[in-house]
């Protein structure tokens, strides 16, 4: 009797443990992780960024001539792809995108259904590519060509043939993400590729459709991937911030690695989420020179032409 009471016992306690283990394993994420153009950016994300327990994919980027459009039509169709391929696609998903990859999981993320929609826990978004205009005119700043608001977007097909200049844009996207879903944004306030105000006026916008969720986490540099660009090394993954994603990731009840910087208080942690207004002043302040400066050049390159052509049409 006492052995087979022993017995039950053990049976027991292996049903138990395999029942916790199997939760566990339910309950892990599957982080996949989207580059940017060129294929760089989220090298080290798996150190101290992906959730605790997760599984992760770095997929590729389209690298033919005809396919890079900066995250529209066929960045998305080919991150369909690798997703179709991934079998870990049936797990709920944290997708962490840097540069080109931000503008391909909004836009991906946008056209998805509700089901689609709930199974991303988290959304994490290094150096965003809010729209593909901004980030033509912010490369060749800060030599400003007259009218080139109107034109460079244009111009710049002959790198990116398939690029809609009219064409989708994350910007445009945002409206359609879940209000509910934790987004962290992280970008240089001197990045040379993609301009700063572009991740400020997303986290405006979230913010303003109801996403409390939201988080902008600016780093005062000139660099084009924040994360892990240290001062110790450029393969690091930024300490702080790494805190902070992880902090963000205990609040929202999803798996953390770092407990001790999950110590800091929610007093701290709301730094990454500034009132709307205090951003739109940051937008303002830092874009009301090159305005001037621009207006000023199409001002009077404006004139110019049109005295050169009235000088013409005066002597006709």
């Amino acid at each position: 009797m006492k052995k087979y009471i022993l017995f039950l016992t053990f049976f027991s306690i292996n049903c138990l443990s395999l029942s916790l283990l199997s939760m566990e394993n339910t309950n892990d994420l599957h982080a996949i992780i989207l580059p940017g153009q060129n294929g760089s950016g989220g090298e080290n994300f798996h150190k101290g960024v992906i959730p605790h327990n997760s599984t992760f994919s770095r997929y590729e980027t389209p690298q033919s001539f005809w396919s890079v459009d900066l995250g529209q039509g066929n960045c998305i169709k080919d991150f369909e792809n690798q997703l179709n391929q991934d079998k870990d696609k049936d797990r709920d998903l944290v997708l962490y995108g840097t540069s080109q990859g931000t503008a391909t999981m909004i836009n991906w993320l946008a056209q998805q259904s509700q089901e689609q929609q709930s199974k991303v826990k988290v959304l994490v978004l290094e150096s965003v590519l809010g729209s593909g205009n901004h980030a033509i005119l912010h490369t060749v700043s800060p030599t400003y060509i007259p009218f080139a608001r109107f034109w460079m977007p244009y111009a710049a097909k002959l790198d990116f043939p398939t690029y809609n200049p009219l064409g989708q844009q994350a910007l445009n996207s945002v409206k359609k993400l879940p209000k509910k879903l934790p987004i962290i944004l992280v970008h240089a306030t001197q990045d040379p590729q993609l301009p700063v105000n572009d991740a400020r006026k997303l986290y405006c916008k979230l913010k303003e459709q109801g996403n409390e969720n939201v988080y902008l986490i600016e780093k005062n540099t000139y660099t084009h991937f924040p994360l892990t660009s240290s001062p110790r090394s450029s393969t690091v993954p930024d300490e702080h911030i790494t805190q902070a994603i992880n902090c963000i990731y205990q609040k929202h009840n999803l798996p953390y690695n770092d407990k001790k910087a999950c110590e800091i208080s929610d007093r701290v942690l709301k730094r990454y989420q500034p009132t709307v207004k205090d951003v739109q002043y940051k937008i303002h302040f830092d874009s009301w020179q090159r305005r001037i400066f621009s207006n000023l050049i199409d001002l009077v390159t404006g004139g110019i032409i049109f005295a050169t052509l009235l000088k013409v049409f005066w002597k006709n």
